[in-house]
């Protein structure tokens, strides 16, 4: 284990509390006035959720896109710039907490001089990836944050994982990808031929490659790597 890839929702943070309704209600604060009645813009906003989010494969569609086409539609703009904008909305729609231990791996892998990076699926650039880290206190631990917001591919697509292993200029079979999700994280990883630790907090039954192993927490995976030393 000498270079990280790592997944950042649930398996870095928790997102908890997701509200798209909160999120939109955020959003029409931002409008300026004279502002669309917000029946109707909730009507709008809610329906365009559905299409660009609740139904994606590998393909990423960045949340900038998205409010500009909110905007040009409904004919409306913004009270700040649209990178303000998205990060309002993303602490507004979320709330987030640390997976346990996952700051003590991460500070870990700093003190040895391992390059980290974050391989994550969202459609919030990196940017307001780099401010939910921030204020964790764990930014500094990461050589990388990429945003598939950025990349145009999401996992499992193995042009994602290209790009991940491309950051860290080495050989696949020396970093280690470590996920959450099963048909995203393992299999995209498997896929594009990166050993996995899939973190498995409640049991799942799916077949696995060889390259992957299971691990139930953090501390698990710090006893793995101090074995390995």
């Amino acid at each position: 284990m000498k270079y990280i890839l790592i997944d950042l929702g649930d398996t870095v943070f928790y997102n908890i509390d997701l509200s798209f309704i909160q999120g939109g209600y955020f959003l029409y604060d931002m409008i300026k006035n004279p502002k669309p009645d917000r029946a109707t813009f909730m009507e709008q906003y809610s329906q365009l959720i559905h299409t660009c989010y609740e139904e994606r494969r590998e393909i990423e569609i960045p949340f900038s896109s998205f409010l500009r086409y909110l905007a040009r539609i409904l004919k409306i703009s913004y009270r700040l710039p649209l990178k303000d904008v998205e990060q309002g909305y993303c602490f507004s729609f979320s709330k987030n907490e640390l997976v346990p231990g996952v700051d003590v791996f991460l500070r870990d892998c700093h003190e040895k001089g391992m390059k980290v990076v974050a391989l994550s699926n969202s459609a919030f650039h990196r940017s307001t990836l780099c401010v939910q880290l921030e204020c964790f206190g764990i930014l500094s631990y990461f050589t990388e944050v990429l945003s598939s917001a950025d990349w145009i591919f999401r996992k499992p697509s193995i042009s994602y994982f290209d790009i991940g292993v491309k950051t860290l200029d080495c050989d696949k079979k020396d970093i280690l990808f470590i996920g959450n999700d099963y048909h995203v994280d393992v299999l995209g990883a498997e896929k594009a031929g990166i050993p996995c630790a899939w973190l498995q907090e409640k049991p799942e039954e799916h077949p696995i490659q060889p390259s992957t192993f299971i691990i139930r927490s953090y501390q698990e995976l710090i006893a793995y790597s101090k074995g390995n030393d």
